[in-house]
């Protein structure tokens, strides 16, 4: 798969669209797809400077798979101290929570949280009830920002418990991140591009419908973002 959409405006504003000291649930159509778009993520938010470190929690992928992968989509990250990786791969996230409280309570100035993938997190519903609890302490004890990576499938609504899935931890979530998939994104790019084209000669396109990716974050970027992004396009020119 190619990881070059994963790096481009768009998908970054995707990525830096959040509520800070607040968790928010990132969905994505597989595990491995999630993998490389959460590594994405915790590089923009590290090259934004939003935060000063990362912590990344990964789950159920082997040690060297997971270093393939960040060394595709992240390869810079490996000697940068600003990201941090607790790899727990035995379902017991919640009762083995001390890792990620003693990384983060390691890390230098504003942390962020990312989790690779909350279904490979709890073995069992104790140990799942323990990590809920754990990620509330974390968001409203600490104020840390937390970002929970899944691929549930039917809708999800924050605010409200997931009967599907992914239980309570939809109760405190502040939002839901959809994750669009590259041929999603190539769709969605090429209608804004013949949608601008045609604006721009006064013309309308006969049937011209978006694509049905559940995107708009893709066309409405807000606006203090966009600010921030110009000042770091001429800071680093």
């Amino acid at each position: 798969m190619k990881t070059e959409y994963l790096h481009s405006p768009e998908i970054r504003k995707v990525f830096l669209r959040h509520t800070e000291h607040e968790l928010t649930i990132c969905l994505g159509d597989n595990a491995a797809g999630n993998l490389r778009a959460s590594l994405a993520h915790a590089k923009a938010l590290i090259e934004s400077r939003r935060f000063d470190s990362v912590v990344y929690v990964n789950l159920p992928f082997s040690s060297r798979r997971f270093t393939d992968t960040r060394r595709d989509v992240f390869p810079k990250s490996e000697k940068n101290t600003a990201f941090t990786v607790v790899h727990n791969h035995i379902g017991r996230l919640g009762p083995e929570f001390g890792s990620v409280k003693t990384a983060v309570d390691a890390a230098k100035g504003k942390v962020a949280v990312i989790i690779n993938s909350w279904e490979f997190a709890s073995s069992s519903y104790r140990y799942k009830e323990q990590l809920l609890f754990a990620l509330h302490s974390l968001v409203c004890a600490d104020e840390v920002t937390v970002f929970v990576y899944s691929q549930a499938r039917s809708e999800v609504v924050p605010g409200e418990i997931h009967r599907a899935g992914l239980g309570r931890l939809t109760a405190f979530a502040i939002d839901v991140m959809r994750i669009p998939q590259e041929e999603e994104w190539h769709e969605e790019k090429q209608f804004f591009v013949d949608e601008v084209m045609l604006s721009a000669a006064g013309g309308v396109v006969e049937g011209a419908q978006p694509t049905p990716s559940k995107i708009n974050e893709l066309r409405h970027a807000d606006a203090p973002l966009e600010k921030i992004e110009r000042r770091e396009m001429a800071v680093a020119a």
